[in-house]
């Protein structure tokens, strides 16, 4: 049996209302849902907003963090580091 898997998250929309987004593995498809209230039911979503992905390094978040939060990311990052393994 393959690895389950799901994931939930929210942003704005196009045209600026708030969406929730519902991913799921299936099989090792993952199937994409969104909805715009809370209690509507889940519509098909067929192209999902995350599929330009890519690997980065490790310690990317850095260069992409306002300055005055780089050295909390740098802390956090480092003791995670510690508890995962990782190419760098």
């Amino acid at each position: 049996m393959g690895a389950k898997g799901e994931i939930s998250w929210k942003r704005r929309g196009e045209y600026g209302e708030r969406m929730e987004y519902y991913a799921r593995n299936e099989r090792g498809v993952w199937k994409f849902f969104q909805r715009e209230r809370r209690f509507e039911k889940w519509e098909s979503y067929a192209e999902p907003e995350f599929d330009d992905w890519r690997w980065v390094s490790y310690w990317y978040p850095l260069n992409k963090v306002v300055d005055f939060k780089q050295d909390v990311y740098r802390r956090a990052l480092a003791e995670l580091a510690t508890l995962t393994i990782y190419e760098d």
